[in-house]
């Protein structure tokens, strides 16, 4: 039998399960005592077998995802809902069905500011957050506009081919003048040393526009927390940059681990976000303490450390650290009654080495037209035909012994 977890004035939750009938009712009774007391559950025959609770329907905003509703509404002005942009008064008269075959309606194009492929920005300002952690402060090189990003969301950065991808860690503006970020040296890293040790205000490096699906929630029913070790406090240093301390914001807790003040990054921006918002309770946790570091708690941070309170009410855990640090915190979690599904880590992690990182220039010679030209790898790869022909090689293709081969016109 399928079941619904629907507690009074809250949404259910999503669980799928390939167990039998029995099993089924005892995860339904086993998340109604560890999660919502002694609140009643009601059982929904609609869901199907292997569904012993739902939490949203596809319809529906999932806070949590930071994804919007399809239904456009006070709080949503656009939405994806074909049926509900058709106005009432546009059904058939005879059957009353909305007109979904034909609508008479303006289409206008939307607005974007995004971009594709790289766009170049230049440094507008640099900081030092701390002994190895490079503040950034980018703006294009061609003044125009740039689109606007949800807090959590990062860009990929390339130099000398080479990319990588830093967190956004200012406020999620609707129309940002530049972009935020943090860049943690890595020893032998190519691109966190050449921005560590070479880049200056000035200089010029390539973005691609704000992507990822690790964003965080600024409305919600239930606390967030928040789990970061070392740089990993970036995503969540634009998320509270966004939060404005008003009373219909979720409930923020940071638990934020580094070895010591010296490589703690964005001190005096947390502080100042302590002051300012309200909803925010912020716990800082050093585990070698220099004399005169200041701090919360000595040692590391561990699932005891999370408020019982913070359970009860069906937190949401956001983490971003260390593979093993997440591993540790998310299995405690479980252990201590906290769906897998009400858990998000974001991964920093180095791409691998690319193929045309073994690429070098190459010097081509076209017998027929008598130029040579350099070949050079880049991102993204250019052939060498393509490369001819944006030097103004002409090509024309001759048939021979049922194959074709290009042949470079004189």
């Amino acid at each position: 039998m399928a079941t619904n977890l629907r507690p009074p004035q809250g949404p259910a939750y999503a669980l799928r399960t390939n167990c039998n009938e029995k099993s089924r009712l005892e995860i339904l009774g086993a998340i109604c005592s560890e999660r919502m007391g002694s609140q009643a559950c009601k059982r929904e025959p609609a869901f199907a077998q292997d569904v012993v609770a739902s939490d949203y329907g596809w319809w529906q905003p999932a806070p949590d995802l930071g994804l919007p509703g399809y239904l456009p509404d006070a709080t949503q002005p656009v939405g994806a809902s074909f049926n509900a942009i058709i106005a009432e008064d546009g059904r058939d008269p005879l059957s009353g069905a909305l007109a979904l075959r034909s609508f008479a309606c303006d289409v206008t194009p939307e607005e974007s500011t995004s971009w594709q492929g790289w766009r170049s920005f230049a440094v507008a300002e640099r900081r030092e957050e701390c002994s190895d952690v490079v503040g950034l402060t980018l703006r294009p090189v061609d003044g125009g506009s740039l689109p606007a990003f949800r807090p959590g969301q990062y860009v990929s950065v390339r130099m000398g081919g080479a990319i990588r991808s830093y967190s956004l860690t200012g406020a999620a503006a609707a129309s940002p003048e530049a972009y935020d970020i943090g860049v943690r040296h890595i020893a032998g890293g190519r691109v966190s040393t050449a921005i560590r040790h070479g880049l200056a205000p000035g200089d010029v490096v390539e973005l691609q526009s704000p992507k990822g699906g690790f964003v965080l929630p600024l409305r919600n029913e239930f606390p967030v927390v928040l789990i970061a070790g070392g740089i990993g406090i970036t995503p969540f240093l634009s998320y509270l940059e966004t939060l404005e301390g008003t009373s219909h914001e979720p409930r923020v807790t940071l638990h934020y681990g580094c070895r010591d003040n010296e490589s703690r990054p964005f001190q005096h921006r947390l502080e100042a976000l302590r002051q300012r918002l309200p909803n925010l309770t912020l716990v800082t946790y050093l585990s070698q303490p220099r004399s005169g570091d200041r701090f919360d708690r000595q040692g590391r941070f561990t699932v005891s450390d999370i408020d019982p309170e913070l359970l009860h009410k069906r937190a949401r855990f956001y983490m971003c650290a260390s593979d093993a640090m997440m591993e540790e915190v998310s299995a405690g979690l479980q252990a201590r009654g906290v769906p897998a599904f009400e858990i998000f880590r974001e991964r920093f992690r180095s791409p691998a080495p690319s193929a045309l990182d073994r690429l070098v220039p190459r010097r081509i010679h076209f017998a027929r037209s008598g130029r040579t030209l350099t070949w050079s790898p880049q991102v993204p790869l250019i052939s060498i035909l393509a490369t001819a022909e944006g030097a103004g090689l002409r090509f024309r293709v001759v048939a021979v012994s049922d194959n074709a081969k290009a042949v470079p016109c004189r």
